[in-house]
């Protein structure tokens, strides 16, 4: 092993002590880029959002559910281009300010070949955990409904599930540094992480785990925080998953304090949605950097 789990794994933390501007920078990145994903899915899904919650809980037939719910997966293809242009851009910022610190411009930002090259890596990602992760489990859903299971034939399928999911756990740190190595090598080099990982399988995914675990605990903290401060501001609701809590848009009154409050609470969001994924992401950087150079000394 070239790199220490510990160190490489709170790499975000030592990159947002050294530019915390360019990580202030990425939060504004992302709540443009969110705010404009939420604009156009609305725009394209409003009338069947309009015509589902008209529905109550009446129950819909199938002909029915593909007439509504075709328009939401057209919402959803139509904001999915932006989503990995945001992710492009951020991760190549992210990559840049760790493996060329002298690159800085406007918070690492650009928008190039880089940028398109890390959603390529993304695509290519994303595609692996759909063969690997849903699709075994879209097969036993249609095979089942074909032909009923069995129990034990049900066991076997929830096993052949675990098996492909440790597979695409196995296959994905192996391909971990295909992001940082395309970024530094200026083309897509998504299989060469394959010899890179070679026999540091077990360090990478204990390195990924512990920067997973600290992101997750500042999601948490982070949550009470916000939600703290936007009690201080004196909405009048909370933000519940039980939708049945929360009072109709026309019976809200917002006083301007409000008004302020729940923007510093989508502001402080954005902030710790940076956070999270500096933290989560720079380690791939460090391991990429830690390892390269081990490797040419």
């Amino acid at each position: 092993m070239s790199f220490s789990i510990s160190h490489t794994g709170l790499e975000g933390f030592r990159l947002i002590g050294r530019r915390p501007v360019s990580v202030a920078l990425w939060a504004l990145v992302m709540l443009v880029f969110c705010a404009a994903i939420v604009a156009l899915f609305l725009a394209v899904a409003w009338p069947t959002l309009a015509a589902l919650d008209g529905l109550k809980d009446e129950t819909l037939g199938h002909a029915e559910a593909l007439r509504l719910f075709g328009p939401l997966a057209l919402a959803v293809a139509a904001v999915l281009p932006v989503a990995l242009v945001m992710k492009g851009v951020l991760l190549a910022a992210l990559f840049r300010a760790v493996l060329k610190p002298e690159k800085v411009g406007f918070g690492f930002l650009r928008l190039g070949g880089d940028e398109l090259r890390q959603v390529v890596v993304a695509l290519l990602q994303s595609l692996i955990a759909i063969v690997l992760v849903f699709g075994p489990v879209f097969a036993i859903v249609h095979l089942d409904l074909a032909f009923p299971f069995t129990a034990g034939q049900w066991a076997a399928a929830v096993l052949g599930c675990v098996a492909a999911f440790l597979l695409y756990v196995w296959v994905g740190v192996r391909l971990s540094l295909a992001g940082p190595m395309t970024l530094a090598a200026g083309r897509v080099r998504f299989w060469k992480s394959w010899t890179l990982t070679r026999g540091r399988f077990w360090p990478l995914l204990a390195m990924f785990l512990l920067a997973n675990i600290v992101a997750l605990v500042i999601y948490f903290v982070g949550d009470m925080v916000t939600e703290a401060a936007l009690a201080a501001f004196g909405v009048p609701f909370h933000f519940s998953y039980d939708t049945d809590q929360l009072p109709h848009v026309a019976e809200l009154t917002l006083t301007s304090k409000a008004c302020i409050g729940l923007g510093v609470y989508f502001l402080l969001q954005m902030v710790l949605a940076a956070v999270q994924f500096v933290v989560a992401y720079a380690p791939a950087a460090g391991a990429y950097r830690d390892l390269t150079a081990a490797r040419e000394a």
